[in-house]
């Protein structure tokens, strides 16, 4: 119960009593304390019961609050802050708002901290105190019974339900269970039973009682008043579930008035119990939290096998492609060490994959890392792992990537930018199969497959003394050249299609056609920045196409469309054809786009539906040109 003095100017002062723990206080008229005054916003601020003290925040009101004590002033806004018995809230400001005195606050449930406490019990000596029951056969007989039912709930329900049933059923005195369960700052009632049938919901537990709980950490044996049909006393225990050391619950036991009551030893037995539910819930936890972790690895391990799957990511039909792809055919299968060469962004990492999800060790780990990305002080730790106090900060032994992946695959991109003194220690796990942690002395065999990558010309850099020679015909066992989009300017067509029904699963688009004007215009750059490079520019036209029109040519970026003429679409022969018109890229082929509407509408004596069904393009699309271009 808080009790407040409530002054109003000239209107006097009166006094207001509130039942609940949390009084929220403002102009608007679900508060439970209605303030009519301008200066007071609509929810201006709540005083509440916390522990055994009683604070009041601000709920960023626009006037402010201020706390008024020993004659000083503090304002404040969206904050709390204690108040005592004496203190004066000013609410909305000192000369137009409203002011309130805390005269006093105390709990009102009937199990309160004003109630005789008459015995208590630390739940973390529930071990002493079940040695200390040994002695009693009919007290371990009752336990027994309590305990062996927990063990075979399958789920926190089940427990929190069987919490009650076994302390009902198993156990004569108690006349009345109740399970709370912690929901943020509250407990809260979830299970309730009696022996009689009447199952009144209690209501929640006063947050004194709950922070006493968790505080103290122990089970109390309580006074209870009786009431005019049962006069005397009676008595009621609460005891805390806590897992871990953090408070989950409670279970609160009754015995009614004018039925028996509890003593010293019934309190050693819900003690002793309480420990044993809260090892149950913490079981079913960790169960739970595994069965998770274990459905995200399996749903993650099917992604990857999908994403990772050669045959659905691997696109071409060049003949630079098809040679490529026939060396994979050739080496998969073995445990061949390969090297993939290609410039950055032809998707050198893409072919690794491959070559590990189609070989023999698919079914192990495929674990990759960039050597350029890693410092180098670091680079050591990140490949061979460390052991605890191998330098500072080293707070545990680490496993490397090499220990990690045994028995898989590990996949070292951009290897040219090994430093030197590192070259050496990947060359003693080509050569022997053995990685040594740093800071250890003692040696560890592992068994991978190496898959290198780099856009360096590791034979030059050879030449000139930055990488070690023995270490590069080690890992130049295989080399697979992957060719430059440039090289294979034929597949342009078939990679925008591929990348348009990836950016159109991504952004929800309901179009996944890119026209051949488009394709045309993407044949002429010379993509320095390769397959990821078009992979970004399609994104980039899929989303100013918008979701239900074709990318077609106005979609793509100036730096595509502007670009001097790197080359031309390879002809049936393999020559290049030469255009001898005029302009930019982007202004020629607008050029073209209105005279193939033209010879189109012609064709089809104007009849625009048919012209769309010629040009393969809807109709509302075809309008759209037909208005951009201004053809009548």
């Amino acid at each position: 119960m808080i009790r407040l003095e409530i002054i109003e100017g000239a209107a006097g002062a009166h006094v207001r009593e509130f039942d609940e723990e949390i009084v929220n206080l403002g102009r608007a008229a679900s508060n439970h304390l209605q303030i009519d005054n301008p200066y007071v916003s609509g929810e201006h601020g709540q005083i509440y019961i916390s522990g055994e003290r009683v604070y009041y925040c601000d709920l960023d009101s626009t006037n402010g609050s201020a706390l008024r004590r020993d004659g000083q002033d503090s304002f404040f806004r969206s904050d709390k802050v204690e108040i005592r018995p004496g203190d004066q809230l000013l609410l909305g400001g000192e000369e137009s708002g409203i002011s309130l005195r805390l005269i006093g606050a105390d709990l009102s449930d009937d199990l309160e901290s004003t109630r005789t406490i008459v015995a208590s019990r630390s739940v973390t000596q529930a071990r002493e105190l079940g040695d200390r029951l040994g002695g009693d056969s009919a007290a371990i007989s009752v336990l027994f019974r309590l305990v062996r039912d927990l063990a075979e709930s399958k789920s926190r329900t089940q427990i929190l339900e069987q919490i009650c049933k076994s302390l009902l059923e198993g156990w004569e005195p108690a006349r009345m269970v109740c399970v709370y369960e912690v929901q943020g700052e509250r407990l809260v009632p979830v299970v309730v039973r009696s022996i009689d049938g009447e199952e009144k919901t209690p209501a929640e537990l006063p947050s004194a009682v709950r922070d006493k709980l968790e505080r103290e950490k122990a089970a109390v044996l309580i006074e209870l008043p009786g009431g005019k049909s049962a006069p005397g006393t009676g008595t009621g225990m609460l005891a805390p579930l806590l897992v871990r050391g953090a408070l989950r619950g409670a279970i609160r036991v009754e015995v009614r008035v004018g039925a028996g009551s509890f003593g010293d030893r019934d309190l050693d037995l819900v003690t002793v119990f309480a420990a044993h539910a809260a090892k149950s819930l913490e079981n079913i936890e960790l169960v739970d939290a595994l069965r998770a972790s274990q459905a995200r690895l399996a749903d993650e391990n099917k992604l990857l096998r999908t994403e990772a799957n050669p045959h659905m990511e691997i696109v071409g039909e060049a003949p630079s492609m098809k040679a490529m792809l026939s060396q994979l055919e050739r080496v998969i299968p073995t445990d061949t060490t390969v090297l993939v060469l290609g410039e950055t962004g032809t998707g050198k990492e893409l072919v690794a994959r491959a070559i590990h999800q189609s070989g023999p060790r698919a079914e192990k780990l495929f674990v990759a890392r960039n050597c350029g990305a890693i410092p180098e002080n670091l680079l050591e730790s990140e490949l061979f792992g460390h052991v605890k106090g191998a330098f500072t900060g080293a707070s545990e032994n680490k496993r490397g990537v090499f220990d990690v992946a045994d028995g898989g695959t590990v996949f070292l991109d951009e290897v040219g930018e090994l430093p030197l003194s590192m070259q050496v220690k990947l060359l003693r796990v080509l050569q022997e199969g053995e990685i040594i942690p740093v800071g250890s002395a003692k040696g560890k065999h592992v068994n991978v497959r190496i898959v290198s990558a780099t856009n360096r010309d590791l034979e030059k850099e050879v030449r000139e003394g930055r990488f070690r020679e023995d270490l590069y015909y080690r890992l130049n066992v295989f080399p697979v050249k992957v060719p430059a989009l440039r090289e294979r300017r034929e597949d342009l067509g078939l990679l925008a299609r591929h990348f348009m029904r990836k950016v159109g699963a991504r952004l929800g688009r309901s179009n996944e056609e890119i026209t051949d004007e488009a394709v045309l215009a993407l044949q002429r750059y010379n993509w320095p920045g390769n397959v990821r490079e078009l992979e970004n520019e399609i994104e980039r036209a899929g989303i100013n196409a918008g979701p239900s029109e074709p990318v077609d040519v106005q979609h793509l970026s100036d730096r595509v469309l502007d670009a001097p003429e790197n080359g031309a679409p390879a002809g049936e022969d393999g020559d290049e054809t030469v255009i001898a018109s005029t302009g930019t890229l982007k202004a020629r082929l607008t050029e073209r786009e209105k005279e193939i509407i033209r010879e189109t509408l012609l064709h089809t004596e104007g009849n625009r539906t048919r012209a769309a069904e010629v040009l393969g393009i809807s109709r509302q699309a075809f309008m759209k040109k037909i208005s951009k271009y201004g053809i009548k």
